[in-house]
Order: C-alpha cells, then structure tokens, then sequence
C-alpha cells in the first residue's frame, strides 16, 4: 500500500510539471517570420520620395503571399505597417509562433554616394546545429544567386557572419551574432537571415530596382523561391524517446475460452532528450516477436496521466517464438530513433496457462514452455460438391469430421485443422478456408478456376497444433465411393479413388483478330496508360469460327523480348472487347507489338497467342517526351534525340560529418553541356553525380541541387564504402535525350589535397582520383624506411616522423665516422 501511495504521489508530481511545461509545435507547415526591417517612426535610410521601411514593408508582405500561396510552408509578419517593434520584440514573436526561420528584409547604405552597389546577405555563425549557419549559407547563396539573375550584382559574393563584439555567447558556448535581428531569435533557437538588397543611395541601385512597384516585387519573388526552394532545411525535428514500466501483467479467458494478455503500464516520452511528458497521442502497444516481424496489436486505454490499461487475444499466435511487449510512440510527427521501446517488467514468474503451455516472462520476454503431448488426426468426410458464387466462379465446398486421438481419448482439436487441395506431385495446391460448425464438425470451400486442371488432387487435411508431437497430424481424406460433383470448363470434375481429377476436352481454336481503335491517354493523376477496341473471333479446328467462350488475355509485349504489361479486358457485345493498361516504366528503346491469347486453359492450338493487327500507320501520342506511333502493328517510341558532351570543373569539395556521425562528401561543380560539339549551354535537367569505383561498380549517387546559373551543389554518404578502392567523381547529363558518348565524364577538380578522415583513413584525392591511406599502415610503412635507412653505412641518414597531423616530417643528421674507418 505504501509502494502506491508513492507511485501516486510521483505520478502527481509529474503531472503538476507537465502544465508548465511549454506546448511543441507538431504543425507539418514551416513557419517564417517575415520582419519588415525598421517601421513606424523609424524610416530607415531614405533618398526623396523613398523610405526603407515602406520598401521593406513591400517586400516582406509579396513574400508573405507567394508563401501563403505554396502547400507546406505559412509566412508571419514581426510587425503591422506602421509599427516598429523592437528588436527583443521580433525575436520573442519569432519564439510565441514557433517558427522555424526568421528573414529580415532590408535596403542598405553607405556613407559615399555610388560608391557601392549590390545585395549582400548576413547570417548566424552558430554551428553547433546543421539548421543554423549551414542552412542558413545555402538559403543566402540561393538568395544571392537569384537576385543576381534579375541583374542585382552581389556587393559580397556569399553569406557574411558577424559576431558579437562584447563577447556575449549563446547558452551553448558559442560566440553571439552582431545583428540584433539574427541575435535574439537564436536565443531561442531560431537561426535568421538578413537581406540588404541593394544601396539606395547608389544611383543604378535605386533607378533599376527601388523606382516602382514592379521592380521591388521582383525582388520578393526570388527572395520567396529561395525560401521556398530550402525551406526543408529549416524543420525543426520533434524527437520523443519512449521509456515504459509495466506494472501489471496476466493471462485471462474471455466467456468464449479465448486468451488474451492484460495489464497496466507507465508510458513517458522524452522531448528531444532533456524534457519528459505525458505522450499526446495514445501509444502503440503490441506484442511483437525478439528478432521477427510477427506482432499483435493490443487495445489501449488511458487510466490516468502517463498510465495505461493495455489487453489483447493470443489466439493464432506461434507458441514456438519468443515475444516482447513493444511500445510505441503514436505520433507520427515523432522522428525519434528511440520511439519504439520494449515494455520492462520487473518480475519473473508464470502468466497463466495457453492452450497446452505455460506462458512465462523472464527478463521482460515472453517464452511459451510447452506442454508436451501425442495426438493422431482421424476424419471422416460427410459431404463434398461443386458450386458457384455470385459471379460465377466455380469452388468446392464440403464437411468433414476431425478428430485429435490422445492415447485411447479422443478430442476437438484446440487449433482450426488445415485443409487443402493439392496435387499428387505437391506442384499445385490451393488452400481451402475452414470453419469449425459445432463441435469436431468443421466446413471447407476454396475455388478452383487457379487450378492446374491437368494434375490429379487429393483433399490434405493437417492439424496446426504445434505443441502435438505425434508423427500422425496429417492424412488424406478417404471417399467412400467415387462420385461425379459437375463440369467445370467443358471438364469434368470426378471423385475417383479419393482423387479429385479433371477431365479435359482439349481443342484447337486459331486466334484471329481486328484492332479497330487505339489511343494514348492519361488519368488525372498524369500515368500514361494505351486504350482500344479490339474483334476477336476463334477458329475451331480450322474451319468454324466462333465468339470466345472466354474473354481472351491481351497485353503490350517486347518485340523479341520478355518485357510485357497486361491489359485489363472487358467485353463490350458478342466478339468485341475493350481494353486498358498503363504503360509506366515502359523501355522506350524497344519496340513493342500487341499481343492477343485465348482465354481457354484447354486451347491447345499453337496459334492461341497471335500478334494484335491493327491496320493503321498513325501517331497515338507522347509518352515522357518520345512520340509514340504504330506502325505495321508495331509499337515504337521516338525520342527526339541530341549530342550534348558534358564539361565539368569542381570548385570545392570536402568530408563532413552529420550529428549522428555519419560521413558526407560535398561540393559544388560548374557543369557545362556542349551542343554538337560547337556551343556550350546551361543544361536544362539537373546533372547525376556520383562517386563511383574505378573499373568497378560500386557507386554513391549524390543529392544535386542548382545554386545558380550552370553552379550546382551536391553531397551524398559514403558510409559503407569500401576502402580497399579507388573512386572518381562521375558526372552525367540529367536528360534522356541525350545520347553523346560523352554524356558522362569524370569530375575534374584541379587539386591535390587531403580532404579529411574516414574510419582511420585519410581520404585524399589526387589527379581527380580518391583514395583511402589507412593511416595506421602509413605509420608501419615510415617506421620500416627509417629501420632501412639506418643500417646503411652512410654518413647522412634521413629520420622520420608523423606530426600530429598525420603528415611526414624528414630530418637529415650527421653521423660521426668512427675509428676504424679514420685509420683507414
């Protein structure tokens, strides 16, 4: 009693911390704060007629509606129009919106006239997170680059930091932004970038882009697309680790006789490590099996606070395996690697009998121990015909008694026994749904129509108890008599034997046939799909021709290949049918025909399967920007093609590590595609690039995004790469149009350096090759040269070391001639 009024008053205790603990966002949208620079009383730097505040105010409310505008993504405002906050205030209004990222927007000055010019952009220098300064980089970049493509030149070519100059520091150790406006949103973890557009005070500035309306908006449109285009990089994660205590657990039996698991458990989830909660969504829990993918779901109710009620059948389940009570978060926000936990349960001990064994959990598992016994399987088969359903598809429906015998007892199996129909070599079978009637009566049905009719079928029946050791679980059932349950197909389905047999009626019927309509379409989700009408007609024997009993299979197929799509077939009157399928993922370097087959298994003509004849020559439409056309019943694809040979140089490239320490490499790349050999153009897809083995095929393909004209950037991990190997940048044109031979070439980066440490090598890429040095082998080898070089009898010797850099340092030193060799 003492142990929970404890718990009580623990529980208590949480719950009172909970309240004052703030709310997190789980909102799908990213969210920025726009802020207006200045406002109100304060105009900013003015010439005229302008005023800055009334430019910022412009920008900042064009930008909010083209992020309205955009699925994903919500545009605040710091400020009304003729406000001016403070700067503490934009950034507490930053933190009450939650938001992921402020932007500042911004006409500057100088202090002399004309004698600057251009955008510039300023960010924070905090990087201890990678949303911070290394988004907030790629985001100015992007900034810059467009407004360079409206013709603002960039007054300084990327992203500047300032920092504090008092030394103040952020909570986590960093040094402190300058910029109020980058500084007091990132106390609360919100990184900002601020946009000085342009000078005003510089004549070309403020004619070409502050003079009206139209120009400032442009502005705001490429302020607005960088947003947009990086705005993932922003999303600030919700990570919530569950930690779980059962603190009650048994077996029980319903009114039925059916078992389920019940109890009590404390679920708390850990917001990004540091602050427990109540979870808001009621969690998963499920009984999961150690080390497999078998699970049941439990059905869970709150008691109070972080308490749960928990039960669930354990009917079905493999009492050979052994399970876990898994927990899991139930929001699907929570990117957490520890939302699933296994439910502790301080005690060992036995939960109740199951079937024939006792279920036990010891450290936190649950383990069947079975009860051992010998149980041989008896039948007697009542009844057995051939039916139809609804649509007509013919099935075998009977009943049948079963009986489990235990020594000299016998009893209703605790388990639904198995029944199927499976052939007499055990190639074809199908499984039969079984339920039990009353007692040890059970009925069966399963359809037929799958079947391999040209085998001969035995009715299986198994019993599924797994705890029963007897060799004698599974027989045939045995007829009494043979008997005749009806005509499926033109065949006739016996009982001969205790054999189920099909007799087929084989026949010859030549497909002939007519496409007399074909069209390339699209549905509304934009997936291509080909569409006709077609006459069938099947000749029997060679002289009679009639409608097909059955509607015929069709399909587009590879010309000479194995490639092939199957239509859906509808009859539409007598020998007429309609026809659809999709044709996504189609190789359009292939050519395709029609291809038309007799829906009749017992069709034994070598002409059942004929070619679709369609007799027109004509263009159905564009699929993925090849043209599509039949030609002689043929299908072809003709992709308007071109030369364009790929150039490359690679500006920058590096290692890094994410959080989690995973390493990265990353750089950018000027890509230049040359047309026929004779002009160069900015391609018009994104490149491919990789890193690939040489002379091999392993390969990493990177993520590519443009930054700016033909610039583009790229990153991809190379965790798992194996080191033994050499590498080479690969770049390849982003179009299927192109065919030049050289729409792939190596990265070229005119360097020699090492770019960091992968797993105790050094990556180093020399002549545009990558190589992994391992650098204990490196050491080994400079330990070697020296031994080597000290036996010579030389009167200089080089010594060498490695600095803690890992580079080699060579010391030469004078040795002194000893005695023998002065007399000498």
């Amino acid at each position: 009693m003492q142990n929970k009024k404890i718990l009580i008053i623990t529980l208590l205790m949480k719950f009172i911390i909970l309240i004052i603990i703030p709310n997190i966002s789980l909102a799908k949208d990213i969210v920025v704060m726009l802020d207006p620079g200045h406002g109100g009383e304060d105009a900013g730097t003015c010439w005229g007629y302008l005023k800055e505040k009334d430019i910022n105010w412009k920008i900042a409310t064009k930008v909010k509606e083209i992020l309205d505008a955009t699925p994903g993504i919500t545009g605040i405002m710091t400020r009304r129009e003729e406000e001016c906050p403070s700067l503490y205030e934009r950034g507490v209004a930053a933190k009450e919106y939650n938001a992921d990222l402020l932007v500042s927007f911004h006409i500057n000055s100088n202090t002399i006239a004309n004698s600057a010019r251009g955008a510039e952009v300023y960010i924070t220098g905090d990087r201890t997170e990678e949303r911070f300064h290394n988004s907030s980089n790629i985001l100015g970049k992007n900034i810059l680059a467009n407004l360079n493509s409206i013709g603002i030149p960039s007054f300084w070519y990327e992203p500047k930091v300032k920092y504090s100059t008092d030394g103040e520091l952020y909570a986590n150790g960093t040094l402190s932004d300058y910029y109020g406006i980058i500084r007091n949103p990132m106390y609360y973890g919100i990184p900002g970038v601020l946009i000085e557009h342009c000078f005003m005070n510089n004549t070309q500035d403020r004619e070409n882009f502050l003079s009206n309306d139209n120009d400032i908006y442009e502005m705001a449109v490429q302020d607005a697309n960088a947003i947009i285009n990086n705005m993932e990089l922003f999303r600030k994660e919700y990570k919530g680790d569950i930690a779980s205590e059962i603190t009650d657990l048994g077996l029980k039996k319903n009114a039925q006789g059916m078992t389920y698991l019940q109890g009590e458990i404390i679920v708390t989830e850990w917001i990004n490590g540091t602050t427990w909660s109540i979870p808001k969504e009621l969690p998963k829990i499920r009984i999961k099996e150690v080390n497999g993918e078998e699970s049941y779901e439990m059905w869970v109710a709150q008691i109070e606070g972080n308490t749960y009620y928990f039960d669930g059948y354990l009917e079905g389940i493999n009492p050979n395996k052994k399970y876990k009570i898994e927990v899991e978060s139930g929001s699907n926000e929570n990117t957490s690697l520890y939302r699933l936990a296994t439910g502790h349960y301080n005690s060992s001990n036995t939960l109740g009998i199951y079937v024939r064994y006792e279920l036990k959990i010891e450290e936190s598992v649950l383990v069947f121990e079975p009860i051992n016994y010998y149980g041989d399987i008896a039948t007697q088969m009542l009844k057995t015909s051939l039916k139809r359903n609804e649509q007509g598809r013919p099935y075998i429906a009977g009943e049948i008694l079963i009986t489990e015998w235990i020594g000299t007892l016998w009893t209703i199996p605790d388990v639904t026994p198995e029944i199927t129909m499976i052939s007499t070599d055990n190639s074809s079978e199908q499984q039969f749904w079984v339920n039990n009637i009353e007692s040890n009566r059970y009925y069966f049905d399963g359809y037929i129509d799958g079947l391999d009719m040209t085998k001969e079928y035995v009715i299986q029946i198994k019993l599924k108890n797994t705890y029963n050791i007897s060799r004698n679980q599974q027989t045939n059932a045995i007829y009494k008599n043979d008997m005749i349950l009806g005509n499926y197909d033109n065949k006739e389905i016996i009982i001969e034997g205790s054999k189920i047999i099909f007799d087929l009626g084989t026949y010859q019927g030549d497909i002939a046939n007519e496409i007399t309509n074909l069209e390339l379409r699209q549905n509304e989700q934009g997936k291509t799909y080909l569409k006709g009408e077609i006459i069938v007609t099947e000749w029997i024997d060679g002289v009679t021709w009639s409608i097909p009993k059955e509607t015929p299979k069709m399909r587009i197929k590879e010309i000479n290949g194995e490639e092939s799509y199957e239509f859906w077939v509808l009859n539409i009157g007598e020998n007429k049918y309609y026809f659809d399928g999709y044709i996504e993922g189609i190789d359009i370097q292939k050519e395709y025909e029609i291809e038309v087959e007799s829906g009749k298994s017992n069709n034994i003509s070598k002409y059942r399967k004929v070619r679709g004849v369609y007799n027109k020559n004509k263009e159905l439409g564009i699929y993925k920007e090849a043209k599509v056309k039949v030609e002689e019943s043929k299908i072809v694809f003709n992709l308007e093609t071109y030369q364009g040979d790929i150039a490359n140089e690679i500006t920058n490239l590096e290692l890094k590590q994410n959080e989690q320490g995973k390493t990265y490499l990353q750089g950018e790349i000027v890509v230049t595609e040359w047309i026929n050999g004779v002009t160069w153009s900015i391609p018009k897809e994104t490149p491919k690039i990789r890193m690939k083995e040489i002379n091999g095929e392993e390969s990493y393909e990177f993520w590519v995004i443009n930054i700016g004209g033909n610039r583009y950037y790229f990153d991809g991990y190379i965790e798992g790469i194996n080191v033994q190997n050499e590498y080479e940048i690969e770049v390849e044109s982003g179009s299927r149009k192109n065919i030049s031979k050289y729409r792939k070439t190596k990265g070229i980066y005119n360097k020699e350096r090492e770019l960091g440490i992968y797993k105790d090598n050094k990556v180093k890429i020399e002549s545009n090759i990558i190589r992994f040095i391992n650098i204990s082998k490196e050491i080994m080898t400079i330990e070697s040269n020296t031994e080597i070089l000290q036996d010579e009898k030389d009167t200089n010797i080089e010594t060498f070391s490695v600095n803690n850099e890992g580079k080699i340092i060579v010391e030469e030193q004078k040795l002194e001639q000893n005695e023998d060799i002065k007399k000498e």
